[in-house]
């Protein structure tokens, strides 16, 4: 039924003006700023049961392995023309599970990869820590309370990236993170994350309730909400004069993607 209501409202609303409107409209009902658990709590029995059910969520949805094979990919690219290994950064890794995946594919094809994550709570740096450590593999983990990742030099990295973390972000810190990512990578920048909208909402809990993702089902849904639509980060980025070659898009049913690839794709 939301499906039906966010798609007749956006046949309705053709006009771009309208459009406007009608964004007002749903976002009265749609938003939200309240914390989610995860994001209050970090790695406490409760958090880490929310991150052992996403990672099950995003490799039954085939999300682990589409983001895994963006990275490598544009590490294979850019390892063939520098020569050099390829410093990988991922803001807001969690328990590390994304770089783990990373760390293994790339093995077999030698690809050289130096790897890091950063997160913005101290015990989810930790138990990333500790699950890399029982992966052993070579991947470093950072803790950085700021948002503008000062702790890193700009073009520190090849590649960039962060998946389901902006929409985390308030106004500012989103202007922060988007900024940050930017000048911290010298080649590729690559962002994932939900869109706000009905239909998105009304896919995430129909998925998380009937795979009984009960511990992050409430967190999935008020993600949904606190989430921006594609047009606001582009609007956002054109504010910031940052990511000018950057391709901003939305994936359906739920997901924008944000890509800066490596230049030297051309040649």
């Amino acid at each position: 039924t939301c499906i039906m209501i966010d798609y007749a409202l956006i046949a309705f609303f053709t006009m771009a003006s309208n459009m406007k409107i009608k964004e007002r409209w749903l976002d009265k009902l749609l938003c939200s700023d309240a914390d989610e658990l995860l994001e209050r709590e970090g790695a406490t029995a409760d958090g880490i049961a929310i991150i052992d059910e996403l990672n099950s969520a995003y490799q039954r949805t085939g999300l682990t392995e589409r983001i895994v094979s963006t990275i490598v990919s544009e590490s294979r690219r850019i390892h063939a023309i520098s020569g050099s290994p390829i410093r990988i950064l991922e803001i807001g890794m969690r328990d590390g599970g994304f770089l783990c995946e990373i760390s293994k594919v790339a093995k077999p094809e030698r690809i050289p990869l130096d790897l890091h994550g950063v997160e913005f709570r101290a015990d989810l740096t930790t138990l990333a820590s500790e699950r890399v450590s029982l992966e052993g593999l070579p991947i470093h983990t950072h803790y950085d309370a700021s948002r503008t990742l000062d702790s890193f030099a700009s073009r520190d990295f090849d590649i960039v990236y962060s998946v389901f973390v902006m929409h985390h972000q308030s106004q500012d810190e989103l202007n922060q993170l988007l900024s940050a990512s930017f000048r911290v990578s010298r080649n590729a920048v690559y962002h994932l994350d939900l869109t706000r909208s009905f239909s998105a909402l009304a896919l995430i809990w129909s998925f998380y309730t009937m795979f009984r993702y009960r511990a992050s089902r409430q967190d999935a849904v008020l993600s949904c909400r606190r989430a921006y639509r594609p047009n606001e980060i582009v609007a956002l980025m054109n504010d910031l004069h940052v990511g000018r070659g950057a391709i901003i898009k939305r994936i359906f049913p739920m997901y924008w993607s944000l890509y800066q690839s490596y230049e030297g794709d051309a040649a």
